[in-house]
């Protein structure tokens, strides 16, 4: 294997590695916050170390919502490829009506390492069944997808988002905005938002209320918000969608606010 691809490979294992971390985590019920991985790699060209950024499977959800109108087939392809799961998950932009596969292999098994006890010496390494093949391989897969459908000058300015929060554009230049992250005129004062409990939406019916309340919109605009049809394809809890309203409806005026990129 020539050196070229040897990087690749490294660059490509790295990211796997952090996100099926991300994955695990999520199914933990943990908060995961990393959007982008930076790492410190040989540049194939120069030879030089330099740094690569990349999003991560919570920072591409996050970018491809903030898009809208991106939906994933809710009936990937699953198959025993002997060694591992092959999964297979379509992409469809409905406002390009354009739509793109992205796939997985993953393996059955895992490598754990052994360490010698009492201390954290490495011994050696087995390999054992991994649990988690399938909600890995999903994940990976949609991922792919994903990555592949956001065109890749809305990915960069998604990075420098994530890279930066709190960065001012230039003077003189339009601010960039997407209708969905935009804080729009809010119908009642922000603090409407903040008295809401996660008591107080106990279902997609009650948000329904809470978001025409605040904003006098009808339920069809706030699905879009969330990046769906309709209340049967929103993939989160119905607490979890008030939360991400909540971000994209309030404006903080203490802080200067970050608009997402222009599509």
């Amino acid at each position: 294997m020539d050196e070229i691809k040897q990087i690749l490979l490294e660059q490509i294992k790295e990211i796997d590695s952090r996100d099926e971390t991300q994955v695990l985590s999520e199914i933990a019920g943990e908060m995961v916050t990393e959007m982008i991985y930076e790492t410190t790699v040989k540049d194939r060209k120069t030879g030089k170390m330099v740094k690569k950024t990349k999003l991560s499977w919570v920072g591409t959800k996050e970018a491809a919502r903030s898009r809208g109108n991106i939906v994933v087939d809710e009936y990937p392809q699953v198959t025993d490829a002997g060694n591992g799961l092959r999964v297979i998950v379509k992409v469809t932009d409905l406002s390009r009506n354009f739509s793109i596969f992205g796939g997985c292999h993953q393996p059955y098994q895992i490598k754990v390492y052994d360490f010698e006890n009492g201390t954290n010496k490495k011994i050696g390494e087995h390999l054992e069944d991994d649990p988690y093949t399938f909600q890995k391989g999903l994940s990976k897969a949609q991922r792919n997808a994903l990555q592949t459908i956001l065109p890749a000058d809305y990915i960069a300015k998604c990075i420098g988002r994530f890279l930066n929060p709190r960065r001012q554009l230039p003077a003189g230049k339009a601010k960039e905005t997407l209708p969905q992250a935009k804080p729009p005129a809010l119908q009642e004062p922000n603090h409407s938002w903040y008295i809401v409990k996660q008591v107080d939406v106990p279902d997609f019916l009650a948000l329904e209320r809470i978001f025409w309340n605040r904003t006098k919109k009808q339920p069809k605009e706030m699905y879009q918000q969330l990046g769906a049809t309709g209340k049967d394809d929103v993939g989160m809890t119905p607490w979890e969608a008030f939360l991400t309203l909540k971000k994209l409806f309030v404006l903080d005026t203490s802080q200067p606010s970050e608009l997402w990129p222009e599509d």
